[in-house]
């Protein structure tokens, strides 16, 4: 039982001392990996919480209506950017069209607004029309299906270019992935010792022990045959004892006689 405990505690040494090797190694690795993972990934949609886009879109628009933009104006266009509301994307359309991008203004209003106005009410429709024509500078019918028919031919084309692997990158994802395999390897090889080394002790133990049990063992046979010896010579004894006595009666009864 002691020397299972002593085993125990030295295993939880032994893993505490290598604990900071690996930790630090696979923490490199897994680090690196979320950097390369959040790389590959800015450029896709993140979830804007609706409180948080109402308020960009309140500070964009105080802005706008001041004719006043701090330094980082666009990074708060960016964010309201993955909002699906078409009152923030109208916010954002001004926003490009008072810093002088008229051009964006355009893009952002047939790609976010325009699309979707004939599920608005009639009088919230005319309102972003008439803002649609102050951009464009039209006088005339607004042709949605021109609008539509622009941007969809934008993204089929966009859809058909042929998209080249990046070689470089999959060479540092290679080289991340040999990494972890050498790490893993590393552990796996780490724990293969351990377990010889635990049966190993185990071994000496159980010999150990096969030792003491065969020692008690002749101590027990070494009893028992002084048992034996011990028994014998009572036995021896006890018939030489009669033997005296049957010799003593017979002489007396002789002399008994004599007389």
């Amino acid at each position: 039982m002691k020397k299972s405990v002593l085993v125990l505690l030295m295993f939880v040494w032994v893993s505490q001392g290598y604990a900071g090797f690996f930790s630090s190694l696979m923490g490199s690795v897994v680090a690196n990996d979320l950097s390369r993972s959040a790389s590959a990934n800015s450029n896709r949609p993140v979830y804007l919480p609706p409180s948080r886009a109402k308020k960009i879109n309140a500070y964009l628009w105080d802005m706008h209506e001041a004719k006043k933009y701090n330094e980082i104006y666009e990074y708060y266009v960016k964010e309201l950017e993955q909002s699906t509301n078409i009152s923030y994307q109208d916010t954002i359309a001004w926003v490009y069209y008072d810093n002088n991008n008229s051009q964006k203004a355009i893009e952002v209003y047939e790609k976010k607004v325009m699309p979707w106005l004939r599920f608005e009410k009639k009088k919230k429709r005319k309102s972003f029309e008439r803002t649609y024509r102050k951009f464009t500078g039209l006088k005339g019918k607004i042709d949605y299906a021109a609008i539509f028919k622009k941007y969809q031919t934008v993204e089929e084309d966009n859809s058909t270019k042929e998209v080249k692997p990046d070689f470089a990158l999959l060479q540092v994802q290679l080289a991340e992935l040999e990494t972890k395999n050498k790490v893993l390897e590393s552990y796996k090889t780490f724990l293969q010792e351990h377990m010889v080394l635990k049966e190993k002790k185990s071994t000496e133990s159980n010999v150990s022990d096969i030792a003491k049990l065969q020692k008690k063992l002749a101590e027990l046979e070494t009893k028992n045959s002084t048992l034996e010896s011990y028994k014998m010579l009572t036995m021896v004894m006890g018939f030489i004892t009669l033997l005296v006595l049957g010799l003593l009666f017979v002489l007396l009864r002789g002399r008994k006689r004599e007389s």
